[in-house]
């Protein structure tokens, strides 16, 4: 089954462990695009281009990508990670996207995703206030604001 997730948090909340239990209980090839070199273990990571043009083209994996703030950065890559979310039904794969707080998300992205998984965040309130404003994403995050450290909450946001 095709979907799309996004695991949101800052450092040390549990969203590479998280990621790694997907992985682990998903039974599929993992493809990850790790710019941390934390599941890389030490090998080159490829040009991200030329990743992409080849993940297009796999199916039934799953295909994380660490850090995913920066594959929404420039034009090319953020084109392809949208056609690569849009195409997830076609090609069975289940995308994983890690970002480490809300406003680095390009909100359209939430229309493209099935799940979100929310840790702690250090974003800034006022800001999400006005760019979330009356979201349930929102209304997470203030939940999770006094809640210990590894506590997420898991959406389904279609």
């Amino acid at each position: 089954m095709s979907k799309a997730i996004l695991l949101i948090g800052m450092t040390g909340q549990g969203k590479s462990t998280y990621l790694k239990k997907l992985i682990d209980k998903s039974g599929r090839k993992a493809i990850i695009y790790d710019v941390n070199n934390e599941h890389n273990q030490g090998r080159h990571l490829p040009d991200f281009n030329e990743f992409l043009n080849r993940v297009t083209k796999v199916k039934g994996s799953l295909i994380a990508f660490e850090e995913a703030t920066i594959f929404f950065s420039s034009k090319s890559s953020d084109k392809q990670m949208r056609e690569l979310l849009i195409r997830k039904r076609h090609t069975n794969n289940l995308i994983i996207l890690l970002f480490h707080s809300i406003r680095t998300i390009p909100i359209d992205i939430f229309d493209f995703v099935n799940y979100y998984v929310l840790f702690k965040t250090n974003d800034r309130e006022a800001y999400l206030k006005t760019k979330y404003k009356d979201s349930q994403i929102l209304e997470d995050y203030f939940t999770l604001k006094n809640k210990p450290n590894h506590s997420y909450i898991v959406r389904k946001t279609m």
